[in-house]
């Protein structure tokens, strides 16, 4: 229990260091003033969101009756893609305006912001980790184990 405790708040705390960056960024993008005590409310509530977010998709995925890779429930996994989509871009669209005292249609372009920025966050450490891998395999001699396995593995 202590360690799920532990990694929840270590998880928490990374996600909300990702969030004051990327709610400043999107701010400034949009024009949109904001002082200490704002950032870091709006990247609360941010991280708050996505925190929830991230368990609610672990609690539906585990269930085992929701199998949505079957090839019959290719509709309710395109639906739950959807739906999450436009709860991501509505939900913090609709915190912006009172914590940001802005309008919804530039609490919107706050959030589609948010949403790019991370996407392309998450590309660049992508690459990163997969560089990085490559670069160890390579120090260790996993091109040589990786190229007998399979001849087209690319080292």
């Amino acid at each position: 229990m202590g360690s799920t405790f532990l990694s929840v708040v270590i998880l928490f705390g990374v996600v909300f260091v990702l969030e004051v960056a990327l709610f400043w960024a999107s701010t400034a993008l949009s024009n949109v003033q904001v002082n200490a005590g704002r950032l870091l409310a709006g990247a609360f509530l941010a991280a708050l969101f996505w925190m929830g977010a991230l368990y609610g998709i672990r609690a539906f995925a585990i269930q085992p009756s929701l199998d949505l890779l079957e090839t019959d429930r290719g509709w309710l996994l395109i639906l739950v893609i959807l739906v999450g989509l436009v709860v991501s871009l509505a939900a913090p669209a609709v915190l912006f305006v009172p914590l940001l005292s802005v309008s919804l249609r530039r609490g919107l372009l706050l959030s589609v912001l948010q949403l790019l920025l991370r996407l392309g966050f998450y590309a660049v450490m992508g690459a990163v980790v997969v560089v990085v891998l490559r670069l160890f395999l390579r120090a260790l001699g996993g091109a040589i184990v990786l190229s007998s396995i399979h001849p087209n593995a690319g080292f």
